[in-house]
């Protein structure tokens, strides 16, 4: 599973930094030392637990996380927040200095599914010919690679330790209806607002 609290791994402090990368299949050298260089530059950034960063394969950095929007009704036009951009670009020269006046080339944003609960649920939806995945909050990227894992069983018919994880198959307590899904939504969130505050304002002060 994936905690919100840094598990630092009994290895160096550069492994520790390049190993989700090389988890996931990097092994450029050159890439590698220019990720640990542009993290000391900072200093000791602090741990983010409403960003994710990710390497792409042109060798940019790609951010993502922060706040989201939420829309009465079943309206999704909500994809596109300036404020929440620009906390991202603020968030990413405040973690990594050496960035100061770096263009940021491209922004976007997409709707997520978030059942009541916060909790993350895949299952069949109607027949086993549609999968559902459903909650990937918060470690959204981390979920869906996970998920990603336990669907491919499903579609497969394997019957292995991802399949057999309690919120497959779960039952979702559902959301209620308008007005009151609205304001529920807006309670969660400022509930999840002053939790990441005051988990950041407890981390140890860089510099």
């Amino acid at each position: 599973m994936v905690f919100q609290r840094p598990n630092p791994f009994p290895m160096s402090i550069f492994e520790n930094v390049v190993y989700p990368l090389r988890v996931d299949g990097e092994r450029r050298k050159a890439l590698l030392d220019e990720v640990v260089e542009v993290g000391a530059a900072a200093g000791e950034a602090p741990h983010q637990p409403r960003h994710f960063f990710v390497v792409t394969a042109d060798q940019r950095i790609a951010i993502g996380g922060s706040d989201v929007s939420l829309s009465y009704g079943r309206g999704m036009q909500r994809d596109l927040n300036p404020r929440v951009f620009h906390d991202l670009e603020r968030d990413v020269v405040r973690m990594f200095p050496a960035l100061q006046g770096i263009r940021f080339a491209d922004r976007w944003g997409g709707p997520v599914s978030v059942p009541i609960d916060m909790a993350p649920a895949i299952g069949f939806l109607g027949d086993r010919r549609a999968i559902y995945s459903l909650g990937c909050v918060g470690h959204g990227v981390s979920m869906a690679h996970l998920n990603g894992r336990t669907i491919a069983d499903l579609v497969l018919e394997r019957d292995s330790d991802l399949t057999r994880v309690w919120f497959v198959g779960r039952k979702m307590i559902p959301w209620p209806p308008e007005p009151i899904r609205f304001l529920a939504g807006h309670a969660i969130r400022g509930y999840m607002r002053v939790e990441d505050w005051a988990y950041e304002r407890a981390l140890p002060k860089s510099g």
